[in-house]
């Protein structure tokens, strides 16, 4: 008898001593909890950064357009005959002389060339694909974003209905330790009166202590999951508490298609999309190139940027590579296979993801029809008790009876909670892998809050 008080008392600190974490807890709602998971998980930063990258590239592909403007600065000096003779006439101090001696054995000469160039490409294959490419690209980025988005908002539907699960625990668990101290009494009383044995005392008290030990690991599963829903909204440490209750006619029933509006498929059909452009573009390259050129420049023979004498020049160019030691070809043959194998990636994650669809539909009615029965049952089992309690208490049920269906109580009511549990995640599981969930939650496109 002095063991299982010393056992309460125990388990009592315990208890006492996890309280304050609990009562100091920070409580959100869902929303506040997915707009800080939108804004503060790395991973959703990541891939927002990867977004803005790939806009970055689409940008810089399209710029290839654009035309080229280049100031460039140079000095050169010689006395040979041929570079003085021109340096002679870029800054245009050629002198006729009667003989070739000055030509032959010219003084050495320095010339400071100043020269603007503008280039433009007239006709490039690789400009117009690598522009498509890039586009494509970023629009898979946009899509993978988005199903990140859909990936922590799922985190967080997840770790919220722990927190709201083990909640409830905690309530189931405070009624299970007060109805066997209620147990633990009455056997008590009829010790005391001579009506009861003293082993179905020590057996109702062993049920107390399993009820507080129960309790106890309620509390600790309550503030890990407090942890966890922490961490899926961004932050590095503490606890956060559930304001309240998501409740299952919160998430509109998912409409019953087979198409699949996930970001990380769109993702892969892109991908394949642009192997397929990178396919065409090694093709292209057999085709010719034209380009622009017009520069001014400028000569001085003392002073950088000096301006002597100036001249402008403007060339047109084609050039056509006929034979490249059959590079194109190879390069070619890689794209070809590298678009085949992205478009089977992309084909097997979507029958994968048809599969996933299609077991979380069948977990949803199977979370439906484990709400019913677990209501029923745990109707039936508090029923049991009562009935059970009251012919104890005349005696004509023994302790073994009413433990019994106090245990069948217990487990009934811990079913419940999970069932309901089950059937608002499996809701959200659903609308995840239909890639509907953002909509569910009315969170729209571009938007990182609610």
């Amino acid at each position: 008898m002095k063991n299982t008080a010393l056992f309460s008392i125990v388990l009592l600190v315990f208890f006492c001593c996890g309280l304050p974490g609990i009562a100091q807890a920070e409580q959100v709602s869902l929303h506040q909890a997915l707009q800080a998971a939108l804004e503060d998980r790395p991973l959703v930063q990541a891939q927002a950064a990867e977004q803005a990258a790939a806009a970055a590239n689409q940008a810089a592909a399209v710029s290839r357009y654009l035309p080229r403007l280049s100031l460039s600065e140079q000095f050169y000096a010689t006395n040979e005959p041929g570079g003085s003779l021109f340096i002679s006439l870029n800054q245009q101090q050629m002198k006729l002389s009667p003989t070739a001696d000055t030509y032959n054995d010219p003084p050495s000469r320095k010339d400071f060339e100043t020269r603007l160039t503008l280039s433009q490409s007239l006709f490039n294959t690789d400009n117009l694909f690598q522009s498509k490419r890039a586009a494509v690209l970023s629009e898979a980025a946009v899509a993978n974003a988005r199903q990140g988005q859909a990936g922590a908002a799922m985190t967080v539907i997840e770790a919220y209905l722990d927190v709201q699960q083990s909640a409830a625990d905690i309530n189931r668990a405070t009624t299970a330790l007060r109805e066997a101290e209620e147990v633990l009494n009455m056997a008590r009383q009829r010790t005391e009166v001579g009506t009861g044995l003293k082993a179905e005392t020590l057996r109702a008290q062993t049920r107390v202590n399993d009820a507080q030990l129960g309790l106890l690991t309620a509390q600790h599963a309550q503030q890990l999951a407090r942890h966890r829903l922490a961490f899926s909204m961004g932050r590095r440490e503490g606890e956060v508490d559930i304001a309240g209750p998501l409740r299952l006619i919160d998430l509109p029933v998912p409409t019953d298609h087979d198409r699949l509006q996930r970001g990380d498929l769109q993702a892969l059909r892109l991908q394949s999309r642009e192997a397929q452009l990178a396919t065409r573009q090694t093709r292209a390259t057999f085709l010719p190139q034209a380009d622009l050129q017009a520069s001014y420049i400028m000569h001085d023979e003392t002073t950088p940027f000096g301006n002597d004498a100036d001249a402008w020049s403007v060339m047109a160019g084609l050039r056509w590579e006929f034979f490249d030691g059959f590079e194109r070809s190879h390069r070619q043959a890689s794209a070809t296979a590298r678009h085949k194998a992205a478009t089977a990636r992309s084909e097997e994650q979507a029958r994968q993801a048809r599969l996933a669809l299609i077991t979380v539909r069948l977990q949803a009615e199977q979370a439906q029809l484990a709400v019913i029965m677990a209501t029923t049952a745990r109707q039936a089992a508090e029923e049991a008790r009562q009935i059970t309690l009251n012919r104890y208490e005349a005696g004509l049920a023994s302790l073994t009876d009413l433990l019994a269906v106090q245990s069948e109580l217990e487990h009934a009511r811990h079913a419940l909670i999970a069932a309901e549990t089950g059937q608002i995640k499996a809701r959200a599981m659903t609308h995840f892998q239909q890639g509907t969930l953002l909509d569910a939650l009315f969170i729209s496109e571009g938007e990182d809050s609610l």
